[in-house]
Order: C-alpha cells, then structure tokens, then sequence
C-alpha cells in the first residue's frame, strides 16, 4: 500500500441555468443538467422524466401524452419553457435542445399554478447547441444533397473585337475542367485561351482508371512572346 499526498483538483464550475422565478436548487428542486441527459444515454424527454423518483409520464413512442407528478395527482404539473408557461405537451421541445430541467415536486415559486408540481425546461443557448455526444444505437448522417456542377468562367476570344481588345488579360488560372473522357485510345484533348503575359504553366491532371486507381500528373507548358 502507497499512501499519496494530498490531491487537490481544481475546475471552473459550470453555472446551472438561472430562472426569473428561483434560484438553482431552490425549495428542494431537482435538477437534471446536460451532463446528466449525455450520461443517461436517453434521447426521449418522456422517458428521461420517467427515470426520475415521483414522475409517472405516459408516452407513446417520442409522444408524451400525459406527466403526473406523484401517483396521487389529479392534474398534470405546470410546464415552464424558457420561463414562459406552454399549455400543451406539444409544445415541449426535443430532448437534444434542451440543457436543464428543473423539477419540483412540491412547494415551488409558482404559487396555485404550480400546486400539481412544476417542470421548468431550459432550452440550449448559443454556444451550447452543438451536441456531440456519440449514441450507440444513433448515427447521425448528413447526406450531401443535390448540387449543380459550376461552370468555370474563362473569356472567349471568339470575334476580331475580342481579339483585339485593349484590356490585358491577366489571369493566373487559366483553366479548369471537371470531366475530361478519354476516347477508346485513352486519348483526350481540350481548348483553352492562354493569358497575355509570356510566362510558364503548371498544367495537373488527376483522375480514375477503369480498375479505380488514381492517375495524377504534372507537367509545364510555355507561352513565349506573341
């Protein structure tokens, strides 16, 4: 047996979400804090509340249709969102929004509103939205969705007036082409206007073979005086 010295650990506590009605932990609440909800591994309000001591929910699947606080409870507890009381269990957010729960099952600052017990919901602040918690039985998938191809912009130099034009053309990106097919002979060819200025370029060429294997050459061209 090792007996160490004394350790002491010290961190910046993180400040529990404040109400216009109470302070955290006021009359005996219970609080539920977003390190508590990451714990449980639960994405389902109704069944977060329903792990809590003297909370019955009735839900069925992410529906919750009906909270009792105590068996014995006639009426359902006052629901505060925000500090704004809701008057519907549709208007509950989502568990992934939500940061603190506090609950009391008795005596709270709510008066006669509050004589069936409360359920006070702080929702997620900027700052705080971004959930990065990895769920066992959840994958997230963030599918790339539909995008149209750009075109990239070079002049045309197609009519004697371009041509001949007095603006010089200064370019340092040349050309850019997104899909070059090569022929039955892998050969492929493509056109492109060069800048005014007498200078090399550094010409990259990337690619699939047939068998999938990536094909990627460099190379320089010169433009000399014209």
């Amino acid at each position: 047996m090792i007996n160490l010295p004394e350790v002491r650990v010290s961190a910046q506590r993180k400040e529990l979400r404040k109400s216009t009605y109470y302070e955290p932990g006021d009359l005996g609440s219970q609080i539920i804090t977003i390190e508590d909800i990451k714990k449980s591994g639960i994405t389902n309000l109704g069944i977060l509340l329903n792990t809590v001591l003297g909370v019955n929910v009735n839900s069925n699947g992410p529906i919750i249709g009906d909270i009792r606080i105590r068996s014995d409870g006639f009426f359902m507890p006052l629901l505060v969102v925000d500090d704004i009381a809701v008057n519907s269990l549709y208007e509950l957010p989502d568990l992934n929004s939500i940061e603190q729960i506090d609950i009391f099952k008795g005596a709270n600052p709510f008066g006669m509103r509050g004589a069936s017990g409360a359920i006070v919901i702080h929702t997620k602040r900027g700052g705080t939205i971004t959930d990065n918690t990895e769920y066992l039985h959840i994958k997230q998938i963030s599918p790339l969705g539909y995008q149209q191809p750009l075109e990239f912009y070079a002049p045309k130099y197609d009519t004697p007036e371009k041509r001949n034009v007095q603006v010089p053309d200064l370019r340092t990106t040349i050309h850019w082409q997104p899909v070059v097919q090569t022929d039955s002979r892998g050969e492929a060819s493509f056109e492109f206007y060069t800048a005014d200025e007498s200078t090399s370029y550094t010409v990259i060429i990337e690619g699939l073979a047939n068998d999938g294997s990536i094909i990627s050459q460099e190379g320089k061209i010169w433009i000399k005086d014209k």
